[in-house]
């Protein structure tokens, strides 16, 4: 069942995902834009929805075995994306693309939407801890517990993640090593200490959901030296200036 889950589901899934990621850079590179459609077309509401049937998809193919596997995913990216979301309004930290604007506008990269993204008034100061590169550590860690013999190259990939992350200049290098970490601690626990089902895919998601307009909260949204205007870092002191 493990096998037709892995034939019927993961595979598909994964080599659409890198066709279309692809597609998206291709456009990217010839257009200028294109990832960013990805980014808009990801809504919390279809995030949630995807995540549901996946669990529903592992249940029915794979059996119990991939259903806790994709759960102890599920569960663990929640809880990690609540979290860091915490971490980022209090440690306020801007992007590189914000805060050495001037410096990384001479080095060119091929996919300019990424640092595009990046640079909006929501997203320039959500640098620490990556949410990407946690996210590709929990990926990883899950397939490691799940296929031992994975290691190698799950591990490769979460490493590709984290530093695609600093080579785009959207974090810096301790951004990503904290946001990995994060992920992998998370992820063992939830291993460890979880029976991780459906019921908990779904717990995780509700808090989440509940949780998020109160971290809003968190985030000085006014603080000095913290916000970037359309003609670049605009210092902000709460006098106009």
């Amino acid at each position: 069942s493990s096998l037709l889950f892995a034939a019927c589901v993961s595979l598909p899934v994964v080599l659409g995902g890198l066709a279309y990621w692809g597609k998206l850079c291709h456009e990217n590179v010839t257009t200028g834009a294109g990832v960013r459609r990805a980014y808009s077309f990801l809504s919390k509401p279809k995030i949630i929805g995807l995540g549901q049937a996946v669990v529903a998809a592992a249940t029915y193919i794979g059996g119990r075995r991939a259903a806790h596997d994709v759960a102890v995913y599920l569960v663990s990216w929640h809880l990690v994306q609540t979290l860091l979301e915490v971490l980022k309004g209090l440690f306020w930290r801007l992007r590189p693309t914000a805060c050495m604007q001037e410096e990384l506008e001479k080095v060119h990269r091929f996919i300019s939407d990424l640092s595009a993204i990046v640079k909006l008034d929501t997203q320039a100061n959500l640098s620490f801890p990556s949410g990407d590169a946690a996210g590709g550590a929990i990926f990883a860690t899950t397939a490691a517990l799940a296929s031992p013999a994975s290691v190698p190259l799950v591990a490769m990939a979460a490493i590709l993640c984290a530093l695609g992350r600093v080579y785009f200049h959207c974090h810096h290098m301790v951004d990503v090593v904290v946001g990995q970490v994060i992920g992998v601690v998370v992820t063992l626990l939830v291993s460890r200490c979880v029976d991780a089902s459906w019921i908990h895919v779904s717990l995780a998601q509700a808090f989440l959901v509940l949780m998020w307009p109160l971290i809003q909260k968190v985030k000085p949204k006014d603080a000095a030296k913290m916000t970037l205007s359309p003609e670049g870092l605009k210092i902000n002191d709460g006098k106009g200036t």
